[in-house]
């Protein structure tokens, strides 16, 4: 519950500031609170569409799922191996999608584009950079992990144990969303860069 009300405040805010960052403008102590109220409504409308969208992608895996066991079923016998392929299929097909939605909220932030532009920018985006994204990612959920087990042997103190891991979910959030700001102004900074030197040459 702390970690979900730090979020809602740092996440916004830390993503106004990085656009602060990422334009050269000095940051003050006066931005944190415009960097929370420009972006607590983009923040808002990003977890309304993926509440959205993760309903629709639970009933489609629903579906399929319900299809799958129809399928691999051979009169009364279960075949197990189809049975697992297609779940791994299925899991597959998720995992690599929720990479393509990486750069979601950064397309919000950065190029103030609305919800459904953004998705489509961001699937644009992670295009020319997936390994990338998912090798940082994953490093990432790694560092986390070792460092909320570190946070869990505190569990017994009181309040000092929560307090720990809602700093290490909220500082993993952080930084996940760092590097993704920055990769992605990276990456359409380097394409308009390609776009001018095309309209030069030609």
């Amino acid at each position: 519950m702390f970690a979900t009300i730090l979020n809602l405040a740092a996440f916004p805010m830390t993503a106004g500031l990085i656009k602060l960052g990422l334009t050269g403008e000095n940051v003050t102590f006066n931005d944190f609170t415009t960097a929370l109220s420009e972006n607590i409504v983009k923040y808002l409308k990003l977890i309304f569409g993926g509440i959205l969208l993760g309903l629709a992608v639970g009933l489609v895996s629903v579906i399929y799922v319900i299809v799958t066991f129809m399928v691999t079923f051979s009169g009364d016998t279960l075949n197990l191996f189809a049975l697992i392929g297609l779940l791994l299929l299925l899991i597959l097909v998720l995992a690599v999608g929720a990479v393509f939605f990486t750069f979601w909220f950064a397309a919000m932030v950065l190029d103030d584009l609305t919800v459904m532009n953004a998705i489509k920018k961001s699937f644009d985006s992670v295009k020319r950079c997936f390994w990338t994204v998912v090798g940082v990612t994953l490093l990432i959920q790694i560092l986390t992990n070792i460092l909320s087990g570190i946070a869990g042997g505190f569990g017994g103190i009181p309040l000092v144990g929560a307090l720990l891991s809602s700093v290490v979910t909220t500082g993993s959030t952080v930084l996940t969303m760092a590097f993704t700001f920055i990769l992605y102004r990276s990456i359409n900074n380097q394409e308009s860069f390609e776009t001018t030197d095309e309209s030069v040459i030609y």
